[in-house]
Parts: C-alpha cells; structure tokens; sequence
C-alpha cells in the first residue's frame, strides 16, 4: 500500500500493471480506429481498455474487494467489459469463419451469451471463476477456428492471432492457479497483467495487417 496525493492505493503493482493495460488497449483501439473499416477489432480493444481502467480503480481503491458496496460495483462493471469483449471475439469468429451462416447465427447467439453471462455472475457466483468458464471457450474457439484457417491458407499474419491467443491462455491460467514466481511485486495479477500484455501486441499485430478488415 501507498499514499498518493492524500489516497490511499492498494495492491500498487496489480493497479499500476492493469492501467498500463487501459492504456496500451486503448492506443491499441486509437490506431485500429484511424486505420478505418476496423470496427470489431477496435470494439475488442476499446473494451479491454475500459475493463482494465475498472480492474485498475478495483485493485487500487477497494481494498475488501467485491466484499464492500462499492468494490461489488466496480467488480460487476468490470466483469460486464470483459463479457463484452467476448461478445465481440464471437462477432470476430463468425466473420474470421469466412461464413455468412456462421455471421448469422453470432448475431442471435451473442445477445443469449451476455445476458446468462451477466445472470451467472450476478446471481450464482461473481467470482473471476465463473468469468473464466464462460470468457475462456470463447478465446479457445477463436484459436480454433485461427488454427483451421490457417492449415488451410498457410497466411503468416494468423500466426499473430494465435500467438496472441496462446499468451492470453498463459496469463488466465496464471490468473486462475494464482501462479507466483517469487519475485517481490510480482504477485500471480501482476505476472497475468505482463503477459496479457505481451499478447495485446500479437493481436493488434493481426488485425492491422489481416487483409479483411474486422
């Protein structure tokens, strides 16, 4: 803990590392945004950003964590980011899939996702857990369907994707098996945080240079 202009800031390196994340998210979703015709690709950051600015207010501010009035709210705004960034991963899978059935049936299924995404946390359990069951099969089907596109047209630039997917497995599964390497300040949030970022810049690699715009 420390105290800055009169705050108090809790977990200062968790906080500090999610706002690095805001920022780089949000440069991210600036640059895909002035490129043009980019639109679900600067959603995707433009959620991340504000799902890390949440984090940051959350670790930094909320010292009893969702335990406290105020730490709950933060929690859930937070937590609605992160599933709309998943919504927008499954909108980016159905146009990745190069199928219009595929763009389609994301369309009607996306709305359903949220809405159970929000009830779960909401009403069973808040929990980052229940975060990951329902964010993680969608990060996995989004390398699935990278890794089957990419078998058959052999185009450098989904390596990107996927190795932005593949970090972003790494650091949830820190996050999730509170991975710590022993290095003061370097809790299993942090580490998340650093690779997590790592892999930010693998995705925007892909969606600045994949030829269809998404």
């Amino acid at each position: 803990m420390m105290t800055f202009l009169g705050m108090r800031i809790y977990e200062v390196s968790v906080a500090a590392t999610d706002f690095v994340l805001f920022l780089e998210s949000g440069f991210f979703a600036w640059l895909l945004f002035r490129q043009g015709g980019r639109r679900l690709s600067t959603l995707l950051f433009l959620f991340l950003s504000i799902s890390s600015l949440a984090g940051a207010l959350f670790h930094a501010f909320f010292p009893l964590k969702a335990e406290s009035p105020g730490g709950f709210v933060v929690w859930i705004f937070t937590t609605a980011a992160i599933g709309l960034v998943a919504v927008t991963v499954l909108h980016i899978v159905g146009r990745l899939s190069g199928s219009n059935a595929a763009s389609k049936v994301m369309r009607i299924v996306t709305p359903v996702f949220f809405v159970c995404y929000m009830y779960a946390l909401l009403f069973i359990d808040y929990g980052y857990l229940m975060v990951i069951r329902f964010y993680g099969p969608v990060i996995l089907l989004l390398g699935v369907v990278a890794a089957a596109k990419y078998s058959t047209s052999r185009k450098a630039v989904l390596l990107y994707l996927l190795a932005g997917i593949g970090l972003s497995v790494i650091a949830g599964v820190v996050q999730s098996l509170h991975v710590n390497i022993g290095i003061p300040y370097l809790d299993y949030n942090t580490l998340y945080h650093i690779v997590q970022g790592i892999g930010l810049v693998f995705l925007y690699l892909f969606f600045r240079k994949y030829p269809l715009p998404l």
